[in-house]
């Protein structure tokens, strides 16, 4: 799909849905995060070094203090890389030459351009689906 032309002129109609993943960065499995990143084509001293960096973070409080095993440091230079790898495969997704899909620091972009509204109403409910975790739009 062509985003840069008129959808106007062809008489396409665009909804765009907009996912804000809340608690994003903190939610990050470690071990997930650690799959992606072996199956990436990296040198193995970096794979060490970032599960260094994610191993045994721990947070202290005034009155306590807890070791954490999930979630990617956001004040970081790698936090953000991380999340990246993280979602990457979604990005990846076919999901119809009317369907693309963009990210942006925790929040994702489905926009999906047709000439029927119902189209695009059940087109942009498909890659949600096996991310879901309340309600969905139904046509």
């Amino acid at each position: 799909m062509d985003y840069h032309n008129d959808p106007i002129s062809k008489k396409h109609l665009t909804c765009i849905i907009s996912i804000d993943m809340s608690n994003a960065f903190n939610s990050v499995n470690w071990h997930l995060l650690m799959q992606k990143i072996n199956r990436l084509q990296i040198p193995s001293y970096l794979k060490v070094a970032i599960n260094s960096f994610l191993s045994e973070r721990s947070v202290a409080l005034h009155y306590t203090s807890k070791t954490y095993n999930e979630g990617v440091p956001q004040g970081s230079n790698l936090g953000p890389v991380l999340w990246n790898i993280f979602i990457n495969e979604i990005l990846g997704l076919d999901f119809g030459r009317n369907v693309k899909i963009q990210a942006f620091a925790d929040g994702i972009l489905i926009i999906i351009q047709s000439q029927q509204p119902t189209a695009s109403l059940k087109a942009a409910k498909s890659p949600c689906k096996p991310y879901k975790t309340g309600p969905m739009i139904t046509v």
